[in-house]
């Protein structure tokens, strides 16, 4: 980690990208923020990406993603 905060982005045709209006503290994506905060260990394996959606009105509704992109910042 390079920052204190990330944020996410989302784009409907991959050209107009959209930032999602929140900022999120990079420490809980570490090991050492459970040791800190939880006393102990959480067999916390580090910070993965990937999508993910729950359909939470109960129809069992799908979600389809056609691509996903991660692309690690450089200075």
């Amino acid at each position: 980690m390079r920052h204190e905060n990330y944020t996410y982005a989302y784009s409907f045709d991959g050209q107009k990208w959209q930032t999602i209006p929140v900022t999120f503290d990079s420490l809980k994506l570490s090991d050492d923020y459970i040791l800190m905060n939880y006393g102990g260990y959480a067999f916390f394996t580090g910070a993965f990406t990937g999508v993910f959606s729950s359909d939470l009105t109960g129809s069992q509704l799908p979600a389809d993603f056609d691509y996903f992109e991660y692309q690690e910042q450089t200075e």
